[in-house]
């Protein structure tokens, strides 16, 4: 895991050591706009890469607030509202009900008030105070005429106006991301193989580019170095990886054909897996080891062996 395109979005944030990428919300979908501007083609979906950064310990993932979207117009600017039940208008007003506790009879507090400032039912005529009287709270629906004592929930958009019920209203969870101790150490690992092998190559008469992209015939395959000795017309590409994928082996290796040059792996630990070992082997690919000490090396340790040369 670490193609031209994450090295590339870890380093707007090395960069930036208070940045953080931040989402936003367009047609229902999240976005990161600023990462996804640093990632290529074949890199995976942004939220998918930033995900696995987070899992990776190199970025931290820290949640800010949930959004709703509107399934008509796909807006965020949505309010809750209360609706009738009955025919499901938003029309409906609150209002408190006296219940007179003798007779039952029920009706706004004003029809209890005689013109003399006593209070009477206005049913059975008994005189009434704190004692026989019950106070509600009702909603009566200015449509249908409906009385209830809850609206049913529902969620109004403010730009198309249309109303919904809340589970027909997609909610979407919102994240930043931002750098961490340990991804600013994964980043300098990254730029240092680079310069390490970048120098060996220039020492040997190569002209050399970083981050750049070999054409294929199906569109382009980012590599973190590229170099060219232009005397014995001699290519070499290369990528740097903690623990390279098998889809990680087979970009280089289709970037070497493409390019006509020689695959150089560069893992950022002394000490690999041995299968690694075998795939990188098993697809013609150079091996070259980082130690913290010695520089780029073509000794390494396995799970099965102390030391293996890489393969040429």
């Amino acid at each position: 895991m670490a193609s031209a395109g994450e090295v590339r979005l870890v380093s707007r944030l090395y960069d930036q050591p208070d940045a953080s990428f931040e989402p936003r919300i367009r047609d229902g979908v999240v976005e990161y706009p600023a990462a996804a501007s640093m990632l290529d083609d074949r890199d995976r979906p942004t939220t998918s890469t930033l995900d696995d950064l987070a899992d990776a310990g190199v970025l931290n993932k820290r949640y800010t607030t949930k959004s709703y979207v509107c399934p008509g117009c796909t807006s965020t600017d949505l309010k809750y509202i209360g609706a009738c039940p009955r025919c499901g208008s938003t029309h409906t007003i609150g209002r408190t009900v006296v219940r007179h506790a003798d007779c039952t009879h029920a009706s706004p507090p004003k029809e209890f008030e005689r013109s003399d400032g006593s209070r009477h039912c206005p049913t059975c005529g008994l005189a009434v105070d704190g004692t026989n009287l019950e106070y509600n709270q009702r909603n009566i629906c200015r449509e249908c005429e409906a009385e209830f004592a809850d609206p049913d929930d529902r969620m109004q958009c403010r730009e198309c106006r249309n109303t919904y019920a809340p589970m027909r209203v997609a909610e979407r969870t919102l994240y930043e991301y931002s750098l961490t101790a340990r991804g600013q150490e994964w980043y300098e690992t990254q730029i240092r193989a680079r310069e390490l092998l970048v120098e060996r190559l220039e020492n040997r008469g190569f002209e050399t580019a970083v981050d750049v992209a070999v054409a294929g015939d199906d569109g382009e395959y980012p590599v973190h170095v590229r170099a060219e000795e232009p005397l014995l017309d001699t290519r070499v590409v290369a990528d740097v990886h903690g623990d390279p994928s098998t889809a990680d082996l087979d970009h280089l290796r289709t970037a070497a054909e493409h390019a006509d040059a020689t695959g150089i792996v560069i893992v950022t630990t002394p000490s690999i897996p041995a299968e690694t070992a075998r795939l990188i082997e098993g697809r013609g690919l150079n091996l070259l080891a980082l130690h913290p000490d010695n520089g780029l090396t073509r000794e390494w340790t396995t799970a099965e062996a102390s030391s293996a040369p890489s393969s040429s």
